[in-house]
């Protein structure tokens, strides 16, 4: 993972809860609802996938296959932000 740090200015619409990217210009954000999102895992030649059911809020998460992006865990969703 790069060094250093990246700020993305967020803003949060009151009425609909959408998370929209503001700033650095090519920011892009993406919602995905918690009842849509499970745990995949791989035992032996099986993946299960497993229902999440509580999640801190703001917990973060780095993934492999795409270390520009984070998950962010607001507002009961979800978000990805992508710089």
């Amino acid at each position: 993972m790069p060094k250093g740090t990246k700020t993305i200015t967020v803003e949060v619409d009151a009425e609909s809860g959408k998370v929209l990217a503001k700033d650095p210009p090519g920011a892009s954000v993406k919602t995905i609802p918690m009842g849509d999102v499970t745990l995949a895992v791989r035992t032996g030649g099986t993946v299960v996938h497993h229902k999440i059911v509580h999640v801190p809020e703001y917990t973060v998460i780095h993934t492999q296959t795409n270390p520009t992006c984070r998950w962010i865990f607001l507002n009961g969703q979800w978000v990805l932000f992508c710089t």
